[in-house]
């Protein structure tokens, strides 16, 4: 190579060199949105971020003894915090250690609008069935007060221990679907309810009844699903007479309007 070309050469590399952008440029700087765990446990269990992109949910047990580092003492909780950064709010009362009649907060999830999480707090520290409560995503105080959402006639202990909530539909009502125990029978029934907690919740599917199962804890309601339309639920559950399962549906808030699916069975 001549020396005219090397020297461009040599020029051109250095104006290269010069537009490269420097490290700094690319450097993340990191929000903490929590209060500070221990390194050891799994002290965050399950994060959502709200639609809107504002806020961050999370279930975490903060709770941990500074003077002696002892672990964490078992109590999940449900946060809420500015994604930008800020002071968490708790969605609920405070929660006493597992010997309390009220342990912890077992599921959430937030609402399609974005302003609402639903969650259950367990009632009892043998099971993991519990209280289901809606709250808003930004409470005005912090602990907040959640509304209760599962009817009152049904046993506070085994409780709800599953819900979904319903596809979200601008303008239309979100609900959320639930299995629990009555008062008046030994097996869990299925229930719906408005997320916004304007109306009582409505027995979906009548006749859910515990037939011949030993264990009365045992959910007759195996499984169940909602429509894309939001407007009808599938589930699995004992035959109405006899032993065995079946497929049943049911409009998501009317009572009475069960609908047996796979009649390959008397019923």
């Amino acid at each position: 190579m001549s020396a005219r070309w090397s020297s461009r050469f040599c020029s051109i590399l250095a104006t290269l060199a010069g537009l490269a952008p420097s490290q700094s440029a690319y450097a993340i700087e990191n929000l903490r949105l929590s209060d500070e765990f221990l390194a050891r446990g799994n002290q965050i269990q399950k994060i959502a971020i709200c639609p809107n992109s504002a806020r961050v949910i999370y279930l975490a047990d903060d709770d941990y003894d500074d003077d002696d580092g002892n672990a964490a003492d078992g109590v999940y909780e449900l946060f809420s915090t500015p994604i930008e950064g800020g002071a968490p709010s708790k969605l609920h009362q405070d929660l006493a250690p597992p010997a309390s009649s009220e342990q912890d907060v077992i599921d959430f999830a937030i609402t399609g609008e974005g302003d609402e999480v639903v969650f259950i707090i367990r009632a009892h520290p043998t099971n993991h069935d519990g209280e289901l409560f809606v709250s808003p995503i930004d409470p005005p105080t912090s602990p907040a007060t959640p509304t209760r959402l599962r009817p009152a006639n049904l046993y506070p202990e085994p409780g709800v221990p599953k819900f979904l909530l319903s596809p979200y539909k601008s303008g239309e009502t979100q609900f959320v679907v639930f299995n629990g125990r009555p008062g008046d029978s030994s097996g869990y029934r299925l229930y719906s309810v408005p997320v916004s907690a304007t109306a009582d919740p409505v027995e979906i599917g009548s006749g859910i009844v515990n037939n011949s199962w030993g264990d009365p804890r045992r959910s007759p309601v195996e499984q169940w699903e909602i429509s894309p339309d939001a407007r009808s639920v599938a589930y699995v559950s004992p035959l109405r007479s006899g032993n065995g399962m079946a497929l049943y549906s049911a409009r998501i808030n009317e009572e009475n309007s069960e609908r047996w699916l796979n009649p390959g069975a008397t019923q």
